[in-house]
């Protein structure tokens, strides 16, 4: 039994509810009956038990030090009562120093409190009834404010065997009162509020002039939502008064923050294949962005985090947490041979000598900040996609197409940064038998292939995209060059040699759209009410090539992808809707979003294009049958194919770690012979033209899967294009009064389900075969799918429990009779109960959820 408190109409209703198999959800509710209830005892003025408070703030007035310490502090409530509740079990306290470093060291905390035996750790003082427990004494005073007295005389502290770093050195826990001490206090009882307190002095007096503060807590929490671990430890600075090199498991696991943290996050890349500590394997952990962007979490420019700009500066620690193939204690440099695990600057004892030759006035190896630039992202300034009419009229006045035209596009290629150095001053020449500007003098080739000319590289790629109808994607009637491709995806016209793309003199390009006819209305299964035109591709910019001594354009600029829309049928141009916004939201964890080799970049909607309800992988299987070359069972899950409809395949791929889900393997995609659907594979390297398997099983969502509004647009936020939302893009609700769909009835409004077996008609275990895989895959009507509210519920919520509830209470599952058709009359019960003001609110369950899992986001 689930239970939850909700508030409707005013009225405080608490209810429960259970999911069985096999039986439908009642529920009975009752309000009030109005009466006035029995007054309470009354309480101590101006101040808050345990029983009463939701938030509590712990402040920590001063510390002294004679022997143990002596610690003040006080707690307040949510209205800023003092907090009487606190006993000894409910808080543990930490004391630690920041030590100076030298011979190029940086600076570090070592805790006073520590454990020893095989390994050494830092530890706090806590009461939770064990022998092993170091606890002091605290004083209640009874009117929110607390005194306690540490066990630890840090004044004479015994340092436990080995009482060395995880590398052999000795530690030094003397009492140095003239040094930046720090104390922190945790409540750790989950039944109260989260809680911790630090606090920074410097026994001898005088002011905190010596600080160690890198990254801070927010600059986590961007991903992570509230960053927790060991039960309520949110704050970084608290995580290192333990986690220095004073504390590790064994010579090979060191916890030290710098050193933890970097190999979590690169976890699954690091050269060794992984790090865990003690239970916990990050082995699998991805870093959802380029681990070079070291300022997503160091912000030296931060106030807060005055030495935010220390990851500039080399260390051994530091620099060998993610370059572990680099053994510094090996001659790794002279003349070869070489020992190639060692250190291309020679054997190191200490760090003194690190900036030697990391620094700017050296080619190699140079700054640090110089050897984490991220080809292609400064560039990114210099390129911009526009789409300024379609049909000879303007995006912004409206264009219509009317069925059965050619849809011409005028666009533009600039450079925003204010240059005109290029062919046409600030515009790009982009037409490749023409250009002379580098970016995109051509295209790139194999090095094998006869035109290849190493001088002349290019990774530059720009491509429009058309595609139909925005209540939602289908792509009926587009047939492409192979007809293995699955029809579903949008119709592509190369822009760079298209014969059809003139240069019209003014910076701006026509694309006459003879290559592209919008259906006519006897041609689809339904009218199509709007179209859309999209720009996709990346920029080039250059990289120096050592061994041939050149500059080469082969870094992927990822430019920003516009897209537009146009009416067909419609009185004028329909949007997809918009439910996501990747600048605003995405690009938090993701930084710039950009997939299938930097082309598709930074907008949502050009994604849905092709990731629609029609679309499938089943184009990019490569093991398929002999005889009638249907695609065979993944090795993986024993798929045929996969959904790689947005709504569907984002879900199960950010909730893979968490959920049954086997949908989270999607096969493909290369692209004009080369590997594209990898963002680790080498554009110049003819070898990795493969099409890959995308096992996304292991997923692990960096912050709380069930807060939908990290990614999910919610009434009032402003996307990146300026538009303020007018409702929450996650809930069961009809916003069709607001210009926006009805999720209470997707189906009826033209909303599809996801498609999750594409060739029913060619394959024989579903009757008798009456076409072949491409005709099947032309023929969208008898595929069979999920419907579209359980085509996104079930991508999270997959156990035979939740489906089996789902298909009772109308959802269709695939298989014969989910086909559109019958999707089309069908009506999923799920708004019922799960609408907006219902009793199981989509958006009540999942901010409960979330506020309930906000302390196990890490193991």
């Amino acid at each position: 039994m689930n239970w939850y408190q909700i508030r409707m109409q005013g009225k405080k209703i608490v209810f429960g509810f259970s999911l069985i198999a096999g039986m439908s959800l009642l529920a009975a509710c009752s309000g009030d009956d109005g009466a006035t209830g029995a007054t309470g005892p009354q309480g101590v003025p101006g101040t808050s038990l345990s029983s009463s408070a939701t938030e509590l703030t712990v402040t920590i007035d001063g510390v002294t030090v004679a022997s143990p310490p002596v610690v003040n502090f006080t707690v307040t409530n949510e209205a800023g009562q003092g907090f009487t509740g606190f006993t000894d079990t409910d808080l543990r306290f930490n004391i630690a120093k920041l030590t100076p470093g030298t011979f190029g060291d940086p600076s570090t905390w070592q805790n006073y409190i520590m454990t020893g035996g095989d390994a050494v750790h830092g530890s706090q003082e806590r009461n939770r009834g064990r022998a092993t427990d170091v606890w002091g004494e605290l004083v209640n005073h009874n009117d929110g404010s607390y005194t306690y007295t540490f066990k630890t005389d840090i004044t004479n502290v015994e340092c436990p065997a080995p009482c060395t770093t995880a590398d052999g050195k000795l530690l030094d826990v003397s009492y140095q009162p003239g040094l930046t001490h720090r104390v922190t206090i945790q409540q750790g009882n989950s039944a109260l509020p989260q809680a911790n307190a630090i606090f920074d002095f410097v026994p001898a007096g005088g002011e905190v002039t010596t600080l160690r503060e890198i990254v801070k807590t927010e600059n986590c929490n961007v991903c992570h939502d509230k960053i927790t671990a060991h039960g309520s430890r949110f704050e970084t600075r608290m995580c290192v008064t333990c986690h220095n090199p004073g504390s590790w498991f064994d010579s090979d696991t060191p916890v030290d923050f710098k050193v933890m943290i970097h190999k979590i996050h690169r976890g699954e890349n690091l050269p060794s294949g992984g790090y865990a500590v003690g239970n916990h394997d990050f082995s699998d952990v991805v870093f959802p962005q380029d681990i070079r962007n070291c300022t997503k979490c160091h912000d030296g420019a931060d106030t807060d985090t005055p030495q935010g700009n220390n990851w500039q500066v080399p260390s051994m620690e530091a620099c060998g947490s993610c370059h572990e193939d680099i053994d510094f204690s090996k001659d790794g440099s002279g003349t070869p041979p070489v020992d190639p695990t060692g250190h291309p600057g020679g054997i190191q004892t200490d760090n003194s000598l690190c900036l030697t030759c990391h620094t700017a006035t050296n080619t190699f190896p140079g700054t640090v900040a110089l050897s984490h630039t991220i080809p292609g992202k400064a560039e990114r300034a210099f390129f911009k996609f526009e789409i300024l009419s379609i049909c000879g009229t303007p995006v912004k006045d409206g264009p219509v197409c009317p069925p059965g035209s050619n849809p011409a596009v005028t666009f533009a290629v600039t450079d925003p940064s204010g240059a005109t150095t290029h062919e046409y001053g600030n515009s790009y020449n982009i037409i490749r038998a023409t250009t002379t500007d580098p970016e995109y003098l051509t295209s790139l080739v194999p090095s094998s292939d006869p035109s290849y000319d190493p001088a002349t590289v290019s990774v530059a790629r720009l491509t429009m995209d058309f595609g139909w109808d925005t209540h939602d994607y289908t792509n009926e009637t587009i047939v492409h060059g192979n007809p293995q491709d699955n029809p579903a995806y949008a119709q592509q016209v190369n822009l760079l040699t298209s014969t059809k793309v003139s240069y019209l003199g003014n910076g701006e390009y026509l694309y006459d759209g003879t290559d592209v006819t919008i259906p006519d209305n006897a041609s689809v299964t339904r009218p199509i009410g709007s179209a859309v035109v999209a720009i996709e591709g990346r920029g080039a910019a250059p990289v120096y090539n050592e061994t041939l001594q050149i500059f080469q354009y082969t870094a992927a600029v990822a430019v920003n992808s516009p897209v537009e829309y146009v009416a067909v049928n419609d009185a004028k141009p329909f949007a997809r809707r918009r439910v996501v916004d990747a600048i605003t939201k995405c690009d938090r964890c993701h930084d710039v979003l950009s997939v299938h080799g930097g082309s598709r970049n930074n907008n949502g909607q050009l994604c849905v294009i092709c990731h629609n309800s029609s679309n499938t992988d089943v184009k990019d299987r490569e093991a398929r049958d002999a005889v009638t070359g249907l695609p065979l069972p993944s090795t993986l899950n024993g798929k045929t194919e996969e959904s790689i409809d947005f709504k569907r395949m984002i879900h199960g791929i950010h909730s893979a770690a968490k959920t049954n889900y086997d949908g989270a393997a999607v096969h493909g995609f290369r692209e004009n012979g080369l590997l594209i659907g990898s963002e680790f594979a080498d554009p110049l390297d003819p070898a990795s033209d493969v099409i890959p398997l995308h096992d996304f099983s292991d997923v692990r969502f960096p912050g709380v899967l069930s807060k939908c509004r990290t990614c999910h647009i919610e009434k009032g936020e402003t996307d990146s294009d300026g538009n303020v939302a007018k409702y929450d893009t996650y809930t069961l609700e009809d916003h069709t009064a607001d210009g926006g769909p009805n999720w209470e009835l997707p189906s009826m409004s033209g909303i599809l389900g996801s498609t999750v077996h594409s060739y029913p008609s060619a394959d024989p275990t579903q009757g008798a075969v009456t076409a072949t895989l491409p005709e099947a895959l032309l023929d969208h009507t008898d595929d069979y799918k999920y419907s579209p509210i359980a085509s996104v519920c079930s991508a999270c919520h997959d156990s035979d429990l939740e489906m089996a509830h789902m298909s009772q209470n109308g959802a269709l599952l695939g298989g014969a009779g989910s086909e559109q058709s019958v999707q089309e009359t069908n009506i999923e019960g799920c708004p019922v109960c799960h609408g907006t003001g219902k009793l199981v609110d989509v958006e009540l369950v999942h901010d409960q959820a979330f506020a309930n899992f906000l302390g196990e986001i890490i193991p």
